[in-house]
């Protein structure tokens, strides 16, 4: 699988956080990748800011 677009990540993202716990961004990330099967690669890839 390819790293999901920012409306794809968004229902999986809000059901994660919707107990009303805190999480660390670590941790969030974390599930998130877990959850879409990323590759190494792909969970280490960054965006360009430029």
């Amino acid at each position: 699988m390819s790293i999901p677009d920012f409306q794809t990540i968004m229902l999986p993202f809000t059901k994660l956080v919707s107990d009303g716990n805190e999480y660390k961004i670590s941790e969030v990330t974390q599930s998130l990748a877990d959850e879409f099967k990323l590759t190494d690669d792909e969970r280490n890839e960054r965006l360009s800011l430029a």
